[in-house]
This record gives structure tokens, C-alpha cells and sequence, in this order.
């Protein structure tokens, strides 16, 4: 089964309501989604805010639009493949703001082990409406292999030097 992953940047939930009723208003819009909705077994929509602590950490843009932004610049790298980790946490009041900390303290290493800089960082959040208690990673990799490579550095420790 597919799944397609949208994900699109809202100022605050007003500015998300507001576009939701204006792309309701519109008849190309009613039409896309006459058309899509047979396609589709499952819809879903939930809000995630940044964890702008784990951005600070890694280094550049804490604005997480804006990283994505400076990835997809002309200069820059073809587009790539973009890795979604996801994480549910346990039910109660702390889960997300311990992984956060533990994620702030654990990225440098992380970011160190990969020395060929293959992956990159595009952001981190947590949901904020929807799911309660979920933790996302968006990761991009230049091609599929770099991925792979950086898993493998990231797992292989003194071995980094033997891949290409």
C-alpha cells in the first residue's frame, strides 16, 4: 500500500482554518477532491509544532520552513528521498519533553557519525493536535543509497571509512 505524506506550513491554526474554508470555497478544489476520494482508504490530519530545542542543537535555521527552504535552493543538491521516523510515546505529561531533551543531548553524535554529511537534518516536532504524544524526524539523503550509508555509519561506529 502507498501512503502519501503532505505536509504543509501554517503560521498558527487560525491561518490553517482559514485556508481549509478558502480551498472548500473553491470549485477546483471540489472537483480534485470528487476525483481523489475513491482513491483514498484512509485521510488523516494532525498539527505538529518544532522542537526547536533539537533544531538549536543541530545547527543552521531554527525556523524549521526555513530549512526545508534552504534544502530545495537552486544551488543546492537534487531533491533526494526524505526519511519519516516516527515515534509514539508513552501516555502521561513529560514524554515529549524528555525526549526532547535526551534528542538535544544525543544529536551532536548523531550528526558527528554521519562524516560524509550524506543525511541532513531537515527537522524535528511534536504533535500538537491530533495524536497525542507523537515525535517526528524528517531526514534527507541526496539518493537512496546515502541513506542506507549514513544507517550504517550510524551503526558501524570505526567502520565509516571502508564505504565509498
Amino acid at each position: 500500500m502507498f501512503e502519501l505524506v503532505e505536509m504543509i506550513h501554517h503560521k498558527c491554526n487560525d491561518s490553517r482554518d482559514s485556508a481549509l474554508a478558502m480551498m472548500q470555497k473553491d470549485p477546483a478544489w471540489r472537483v480534485f477532491t470528487e476525483i481523489t476520494a475513491p482513491m483514498l482508504q484512509k485521510q488523516s490530519s494532525e498539527m505538529f509544532l518544532p522542537a526547536v530545542k533539537c533544531l538549536e542543537v543541530a545547527g543552521g535555521e531554527t525556523d524549521a520552513m526555513l530549512r526545508i527552504k534552504n534544502l530545495s535552493a537552486p544551488a543546492k543538491t537534487p531533491p533526494g528521498v526524505f526519511e519519516l521516523r516516527t515515534y509514539q510515546l508513552e501516555l502521561g505529561y513529560n514524554p515529549i519533553p524528555k525526549l526532547i531533551e535526551l534528542m538535544a543531548h544525543g544529536l551532536p553524535s548523531k550528526l558527528a557519525s554521519d562524516q560524509k554529511k550524506k543525511g541532513t537534518l531537515v527537522g524535528m516536532f511534536f504533535s500538537d493536535v491530533g495524536r497525542l504524544n507523537r515525535f517526528v524526524e524528517i531526514w534527507r539523503y541526496v539518493l537512496g543509497v546515502s541513506q542506507i550509508q549514513t544507517l550504517f555509519y550510524l551503526s558501524a561506529g570505526d567502520c565509516l571509512d571502508r564505504l565509498p
